[in-house]
C-alpha cells in the first residue's frame, strides 16, 4: 500500500530491509565511482530491489581493474558488469552537441538528461510540432531516445503540510517546503514552483476543491534558469510545518523531513507529493538535465520515472530515510507521460537564500 512499496513492488513490512539495502548501494557506489574512467565506463545504475549496482562497461578488460581493487571486496556480491555503447565521455560529447543544436533551432517544452540505464540521450518532446521538426531533423547523427509527448498542462486547518494544493484564481500548484532565512529566523516562506507564479495564494487541502486559508504574497519568483516562487506566509493563523502530507496511509500519514541534499545516484528511488496524484514514486534516471522551454532554459534538473499530473507542480520531492523520516531534495518543476523533472533545494538556495526548516 506504501508508494515506494509499490514502486518496489514488495509488501510494506519489507520497507525497512530494502531501504538498509539501497542505502549499502549507495555507500558502496560512492566507493565504486572513482575507480571509473569515463573512457571506459558508462556509469552505474542501482537497483535495490535486486541488491544491485549495473556498471556499465565499454571495455570488458577494465572489469578486472575493479574486481581486483582492495577496496572493493566488500561490494564485489553486488557489482553487475554490462557491456555498453557509449562511454561517459561519449555520452556527455552527444549530449552537449544536441544542446547546441538546441541553440540552433530554438525547440520549444523539450525535456532532456543522459539516461544512464539505457545508456542514451534522452529527450521528451512534441515531435510533430513544427517549431520542434528541424531540431529533430539534426539530431538523428547523434542517435538520441526521442520519446514523443503532445503538449499538455505542465503545471504539473490551517496546517500547511507539503504536498498540500495551493491555489491563485484558476491556477492550482502544491506547497513545496517550509522556509526560513537565516538573518530573520521569525520569517515564514512557502516554497514552490516558479512558474506556478500568481499574486497570492490560499490552501487547497488534498481531497477536496474547496479553498480554506488566505496563506499569503509571493515575494519572489523566477522559472529560469531555476524554477522557484517563494510565498510569504502572512497569515498568523496558518502553521507551517516540516511535514511531507502522506494520509492515503494511515499508519504513516506523516513523513517528517529531517535531511535535505541528499547523495543522488541513478537508479535510487524518487519520491513527491502532490495535490492531484498525492505521493508517487519512481527512480532517478537523469542527474544535472535541462528543460528547454519559449522563454528559456531550466537547468540542473533532476529526472525520475515517477508520476506528475497537473496540480502537482511545486510539491515537495522526497528520498525515504525510514519509514516516516525522508531527505528534502527539491520541488516539481515539470512532468509528462514516463518523466518527471524536479529543482534541487541547493539551486533554490542559491536563488533565494533560504533554507528548509
Amino acid at each position: 500500500n506504501e508508494p515506494l512499496a509499490k514502486l518496489w513492488k514488495i509488501n510494506d513490512d519489507e520497507l525497512p530491509k530494502y531501504l538498509d539495502i539501497e542505502n549499502k548501494l549507495i555507500n558502496a557506489n560512492k566507493k565504486l565511482i572513482p575507480l571509473l574512467n569515463s573512457s571506459s565506463f558508462g556509469g552505474t545504475f542501482i537497483n535495490a530491489t535486486t541488491s544491485t549496482i549495473h556498471i556499465f562497461t565499454t571495455d570488458d578488460s577494465k572489469t578486472l581493474d575493479i574486481l581486483f581493487a582492495p577496496d572493493m571486496q566488500p561490494y564485489i556480491e553486488y557489482f553487475s558488469f554490462d557491456t555498453v555503447l557509449n562511454s561517459l565521455d561519449k555520452l556527455n560529447f552527444l549530449f552537449s552537441q544536441i544542446i547546441e543544436s538546441a541553440k540552433q533551432f530554438e525547440p520549444r517544452n523539450v525535456l532532456m538528461f543522459i539516461d544512464i540505464e539505457i545508456n542514451n540521450v534522452a529527450l521528451y518532446l512534441n515531435t510533430d510540432s513544427p517549431v520542434n521538426i528541424p531540431f529533430v531533423n539534426d539530431i538523428q547523427k547523434y542517435k538520441p531516445k526521442i520519446y514523443d509527448h503532445k503538449p499538455g498542462s505542465t503545471d504539473i486547518n490551517e496546517v500547511i503540510l507539503s504536498g498540500e494544493g495551493i491555489v491563485s484564481y484558476n491556477k492550482t500548484c502544491s506547497a513545496g517546503y517550509w522556509a526560513k532565512s537565516r538573518n530573520n529566523p521569525n520569517s515564514n516562506y512557502l516554497i514552490t514552483a516558479g512558474h506556478c507564479y500568481q499574486d497570492i495564494f490560499f490552501l487547497l487541502p488534498w481531497n477536496t476543491q474547496n479553498v480554506t486559508e488566505f496563506i499569503g504574497p509571493v515575494i519572489h519568483h523566477t522559472t529560469f534558469p531555476h524554477d522557484v516562487a517563494v510565498i510569504n506566509i502572512t497569515n498568523e493563523g496558518i502553521i507551517p510545518r516540516a511535514v511531507i502530507r502522506n494520509n492515503d496511509f494511515s499508519q504513516y500519514a506523516e513523513l517528517f523531513i529531517k535531511y535535505y541534499k541528499p547523495t543522488l545516484n541513478y537508479g535510487v528511488h524518487i519520491c513527491k507529493s502532490g495535490y492531484t496524484t498525492h505521493i508517487t514514486c519512481g527512480y532517478a534516471r537523469g542527474l544535472n538535465g535541462i528543460y528547454i522551454q519559449e522563454k528559456g532554459v531550466s537547468k540542473n534538473v533532476l529526472f525520475s520515472d515517477g508520476i506528475t499530473l497537473g496540480g502537482d507542480s511545486g510539491g515537495a520531492v522526497f528520498r525515504y530515510v525510514s519509514l516516516n523520516v525522508v531527505s528534502l531534495i527539491g520541488v516539481v518543476s515539470v512532468g509528462t507521460k514516463g518523466v518527471s523533472g524536479y529543482t534541487l533545494v541547493e539551486d533554490i538556495y542559491n536563488e533565494v537564500g533560504l533554507l528548509p526548516v
